[in-house]
């Protein structure tokens, strides 16, 4: 049987690098424990935030049509067509940010309201009410203009034939004078009636002397 060599005692590396006078080594900083739904929780926060946003937006471009309209009916004098304009073009752009239901009608309201800045006025503002309005400032605009349309068809001439020239004129045609014979007056009327009768009032041959029992003749 071989001679079993003798090993040396182990020491450990700690025993050996540190002094034994050396104060304990501080412990590791513990690490939170983050929860499993730690990032559904967040994505979740980030999701109400951007609904939140979008929310805002509809309700900018609300606001927005709101304001165009205000705009709409403000007097001619503080009415200006390419404030309008720039004003209807910034509604556009949060309309397509926000993916808003009228977005697409903006932008064609819009393009046809720039191709007619070479209107007037008085057109252009008629143009961005008509686009721009609410729907009961619409309604009221439909009544006036239909109370404004049956008053002119009263006050026309085809809503009263009997005041209009070619009435008056038929009429005048069926007017005979008895006196002279013409058509369109009647005797009270009759210029060569009235001319020969201012002669006659104003003739020598009229007046009569009753003291002497004559007359001229006429």
């Amino acid at each position: 049987m071989a001679d079993q060599v003798p090993q040396a005692p182990v020491i450990p590396v700690a025993d050996v690098l540190i002094p034994a006078d050396a104060p304990p080594a501080a412990a590791p900083p513990a690490v939170n424990a983050v929860p499993a739904d730690a990032d559904n929780l967040e994505i979740a926060n980030l999701l109400q935030r951007i609904q939140a946003l979008e929310s805002q937006q509809q309700t900018s471009v609300e606001n927005g049509l709101s304001g165009l309209a205000a705009y709409g009916l403000r007097r001619k004098p503080d009415f200006d067509k390419y404030a309008a304009l720039a004003l209807a073009e910034d509604i556009v752009v949060v309309a397509h940010n926000s993916k808003h239901e009228k977005a697409a009608f903006l932008s064609a309201a819009t393009k046809a309201l720039r191709e007619r800045l070479d209107k007037p006025l008085e057109q252009f503002q008629a143009y961005f009410l008509a686009l721009f309005s609410d729907k009961d400032y619409s309604k009221v605009l439909d009544s006036i203009s239909k109370v404004d349309k049956s008053l002119r068809l009263a006050a026309s001439p085809m809503a009263s034939p009997s005041t209009s020239p070619s009435m008056r004129s038929f009429q005048n045609n069926r007017l005979v004078c008895n006196f002279c014979g013409t058509p369109g007056h009647t005797a009270r009327f009759c210029f060569k009636k009235n001319d020969r009768s201012g002669r006659a009032r104003f003739s020598p041959y009229q007046r009569s002397f009753r003291g002497r029992g004559h007359s001229y003749p006429q």
